[in-house]
Parts: C-alpha cells; sequence; structure tokens
C-alpha cells in the first residue's frame, strides 16, 4: 500500500496513464500554439501574448 510521501507509481498505473496524458499534453501544446498564432496576428496586444505565456504551466514529463 503506497503512503502519502511515496509518489511511485506502479506498472500498471504508469502504462494506463502514460498514454493519456501524452495526449493531453499534446492537445494543450496545439492550443496554446494555436492561442500564440491568433494574437500575433492581432496588432497592438503584445500584453495578451505575453499573459498567455505566462500563464501557461508545463505538466509533468513522463
Amino acid at each position: 500500500m503506497r503512503t502519502e510521501g511515496n509518489k511511485k507509481r506502479s506498472k500498471l498505473e504508469h502504462y494506463m496513464l502514460t498514454p493519456i496524458i501524452r495526449i493531453l499534453s499534446r492537445a494543450r501544446d496545439f492550443y496554446m500554439k494555436s492561442m500564440e498564432d491568433c494574437v500575433g496576428k492581432m496588432h497592438g496586444v503584445v500584453e495578451l501574448r505575453l499573459a498567455i505565456v505566462l500563464h501557461s504551466r508545463p505538466m509533468a514529463n513522463i
């Protein structure tokens, strides 16, 4: 049984969660790139682009 301090996952959890996390990471990256491209096409809205980039937080790499 796992304790709160033990962050190690079982092999089954790893194999089940890795594809899901990979898909979610790619969806996040696609969304952020789309938003940055959209904002980049607008003139005079540099602050919005900066806010989008600063508020994006990468997920843990698996």
